[in-house]
């Protein structure tokens, strides 16, 4: 993952990670964008990268946070704001 994109979702380069116990559909999961607009999920693991999943979302660049709440992922940039009705949590 681009470094930028490892600190959003939290995967420690040097010592630096985030942490939370925040619960419902992403839980033990870190969500981020990238740059181009790509949606990202990765497992919420310090020592490597771990890619769940990658969702196109929006097609020109964006610096905006993607904001769940509940089972909805919200992004948006200057152009373009879309919300995607996640999965709910089977496990």
């Amino acid at each position: 993952a681009p470094q930028g994109l490892e600190q959003g979702l939290g995967i420690a380069r040097s010592g630096r990670r985030q942490t939370d116990g925040a619960a419902g559909p992403t839980s033990g999961r870190r969500h981020g964008q990238a740059e181009a607009g790509a949606v990202l999920f990765a497992l919420a693991n310090p020592n490597e990268y771990q890619e769940l999943l990658r969702l196109p979302a929006l097609e020109a660049k964006t610096w905006n946070i993607p904001t769940i709440a509940g089972r909805h992922l919200l992004v948006r940039n200057d152009r373009q704001a879309f919300c995607f009705l996640l999965p709910a949590r089977t496990d």
